[in-house]
């Protein structure tokens, strides 16, 4: 009786050998490697890494998606803000040259803000924000010919005295601005 299980063992052994062997030639043949458990394991974490890069990926893609949305928005105001402040100007222009007032203090008069004239491009946009592209040349110089420091001068005498040096100097770094974004307007990108 022992003799028959030592027998069948072996012919069990010689079975999975054989078996053992046919698959790694036939493995062999297709090219495929076989697969340990250290491979697998590898091959489960490159698979993990794969699905954590794709998720961080994602992730961006949504920051990303909010953050232009945020962009927009800021845009947006600052577009509002622009339009509304441009309004201002020109209300304040108006109240300025049809002379209902007979006294103006400095925040009277329509000084543009220093943010918006450190540049010439985005004081050429906030002068003509609404001006046809084709006129916009024009505007630009009556603006220039408006805050020019000689043309300006008849609006001194209904400045506050103790205003009138500070008026008299915005009005000449305004002038200067208002020139400068014409040069850059007139000449090409």
């Amino acid at each position: 009786y022992a003799d028959v299980d030592a027998t069948s063992a072996s012919v069990l052994g010689d079975e999975y050998h054989r078996a053992e062997v046919w698959a790694a030639a036939e493995r062999a043949r297709r090219g495929v490697k076989r697969m340990d458990r250290r491979d697998v394991e590898d091959e489960k974490t490159r698979e993990r890494r794969a699905r954590e890069a794709e998720a961080q990926r994602r992730k961006l893609e949504e920051l990303e998606a909010k953050d232009r949305a945020w962009r927009e928005s800021l845009a947006t105001k600052a577009r509002a803000m622009t339009t509304m402040s441009t309004d201002e100007y020109r209300a304040k222009w108006r109240a300025l040259e049809e002379g209902k007032v007979k006294t103006l203090a400095l925040r009277d008069f329509p000084f543009i803000d220093a943010a918006t004239m450190k540049s010439a491009s985005a004081l050429c946009e906030f002068l003509t924000v609404d001006i046809d592209a084709d006129k916009k040349r024009i505007k630009l110089r009556e603006e220039m010919m408006r805050w020019h420091p000689d043309k300006f001068a008849k609006y001194f005498a209904v400045a506050r005295e103790e205003d009138l040096e500070q008026i008299k100097e915005r009005v000449n770094v305004t002038a200067q601005a208002v020139r400068e974004a014409f040069k850059a307007f007139q000449q090409p990108p």
